[in-house]
């Protein structure tokens, strides 16, 4: 139940990657390298909603990062609209950063969407640098642009303006919605509503459970069984050697009086080996019990990263799993955890039933013993609520991974799962990719019954697979194709980052190679997909990149 998107259209196939916007922004540090946790591009979020009014929706947002006098100007937000059923193609009902968001001076940006009796909602929460204040901002959706709410936006921030620290935000069912922040080591929470308008609860503390706390974030579930709304937010202590986990009612939050200290049921408490790092916690949105997990970041700096997992599954309690050094019975066996490698920036979300578990990160590996095929990557695993492995595609790797090819996704770029289950027809991913002039942004969508992160059913692929190769890759002044073995007539169609089709061609090899070399000596430098279709209907596509 979190927090997607632009698709790239290939007729009446679509992958499920693509880049949407920023195209590419340079990227700065922020907060400063010595109190560098979130590193660049430090944050993203994605929140999908499906079938609402015969419409498909998507929001996703990303941190630009900055330094402390020069916010980047791509951070931001952006909402899309599709007719449900159509898939994810171009050109979108959109609006991107719209009047009234500080684009560029704001971090830790996430957004949501909600419903009143009257108009559709984007609800968006942030950290403005600028101000160094805590905001929430609303607006509404016209059917054709985004305008801000009169009112908005609200200062949340309790203190004086402080230093960078995480917002986040959830929502449930259109009509409920959970904030959390940490301010001067203190956790706050707000909740509200929305019916014939939107309403907003006071600003509550949880009670302290450490001299200092930080890192929050928070999931709502309706849980059936007990009937109620519940809030589950995890938290660090302060010096990020502790981690907790506490469940609230909503009622409780949204009916608090101002700044009340809010008792709360601790779920689970553990202790690093080295120091937690922006821990994620997320809940199935309707399910009969009160299921929750999160993930978290265990860092050490001489040993490395463990990504660990907590999974409370009602019927039969609390288990923990350490996801990426080999050691679960039935888990991949490849130890990506030894010093120098990095595991950085997990997140969690549900699938649709509510009893399986998406888990992903980022990853570096310097160690020659782990596979080349997962170096700078994003990592993903699927479990189930029983904490059994769900294996991906037979015969490839157990973990699923954002291919190296797309570009090499650094694990200091950020990934987003949407895990609004109950409300999606699948699940939806952004992630952040590095690039020589700074990052773009990509997504992909699969299928709720998929264990991987791979569009379903076409692959983006390296330059050689089955009967054919493209070189060279990247290019500066033409590009070819060739094939292993005789090769009946196909077809090609050369797409541009926005899913234009910008070239089709047809016949022989050496046909389509003739078209090839004339058209892609005029194409500019940057990134473009070869779709190849044969006649029994298989169909390639490979990433170009042309340089200067």
């Amino acid at each position: 139940m979190k927090k997607l998107l632009l698709c790239l259209l290939l007729g009446a196939n679509r992958t499920g990657y693509s880049q949407f916007f920023p195209a590419s922004v340079n990227e700065y540090t922020y907060p400063p390298a010595v109190n560098n946790i979130a590193m660049r591009s430090q944050n993203s979020s994605a929140y999908s909603y499906s079938n609402l009014n015969n419409q498909d929706y998507y929001l996703y947002s990303w941190d630009g990062g900055s330094n402390l006098s020069t916010p980047v100007p791509a951070s931001g937000f952006a909402f899309l609209e599709y007719a449900t059923g159509s898939g994810i193609g171009l050109p979108p009902q959109s609006s991107v950063n719209p009047t009234g968001f500080p684009a560029g001076d704001a971090v830790s940006i996430e957004v949501v969407l909600l419903q009143s009796s009257t108009e559709l909602l984007v609800l968006c929460t942030y950290y403005q640098v600028s101000t160094k204040r805590f905001m929430l901002n609303l607006f509404s959706w016209d059917g054709a642009n985004l305008n801000q709410v009169t009112g908005y936006p609200i200062n949340l921030s309790v203190a004086p303006p402080s230093n960078f620290e995480w917002i986040r935000l959830d929502a449930l069912d259109l009509n409920k919605f959970i904030i959390t922040w940490s301010e001067g080591g203190d956790i706050y929470t707000k909740a509200g509503k929305v019916g014939t308008n939107l309403t907003l609860g006071n600003t509550a503390q949880l009670a302290a459970q450490d001299m200092a706390c930080n890192q929050p974030d928070v999931a709502l579930i309706n849980a059936e069984e007990i009937e109620l709304v519940m809030a589950h937010y995890v938290y660090t202590s302060g010096n990020d050697t502790k981690l907790y986990v506490a469940g609230i009612r909503f009622e409780d939050v949204y009916t608090s009086a101002p700044l009340a200290i809010l008792a709360n049921n601790i779920e689970d408490l553990q202790t690093a080996n080295g120091s937690y790092r922006l821990p994620r916690i997320d809940a199935p949105d309707d399910f009969a019990k009160d299921d929750w997990s999160y993930v978290v970041e265990d860092y050490d700096p001489l040993t490395g990263s463990i990504i660990f997992a907590g999974v409370m599954n009602q019927s039969i309690g609390l288990d923990h799993y350490r996801l990426n050094d080999g050691s679960e019975p039935g888990y991949p066996t490849a130890d990506l955890s030894a010093f120098p490698n990095v595991n950085t920036k997990p997140v969690v979300a549900y699938a649709e039933s509510g009893s399986d578990i998406y888990y992903g990160w980022g990853y570096e590996g310097n160690n020659p013993s782990i596979p080349a095929s997962i170096d700078y990557t994003l990592l993903g695993i699927k479990i189930d609520n029983l904490g059994n492995f769900l294996v991906p595609v037979p015969n490839q790797v157990d973990y699923s991974l954002v291919p190296q090819q797309l570009d090499d996704a650094s694990p200091q770029l950020s990934l987003a799962l949407s895990g609004s289950n109950t409300h999606s027809s699948g699940l939806f991913i952004a992630f952040t990719q590095s690039l020589a002039t700074g990052y773009s942004m990509g997504i992909k969508s699969t299928s709720w019954s998929d264990a991987h992160f791979r569009p379903s059913p076409v692959e983006i692929l390296p330059n050689t697979v089955a009967d054919f190769s493209v070189y060279p890759n990247p290019f500066s002044t033409t590009i070819q194709l060739n094939s292993t073995r005789q090769v009946e007539p196909f077809e090609i169609q050369l797409f541009d980052p926005l899913g234009r089709i910008i070239l089709k061609s047809s016949g022989s090899l050496a046909e389509v190679n003739q078209t090839l070399f004339r058209y892609s000596n005029r194409l500019a430098a940057g990134h473009y997909f070869l779709q190849i279709s044969k006649d029994e209907g298989v169909q390639l596509i490979f990433k170009l990149s042309k340089v200067q």
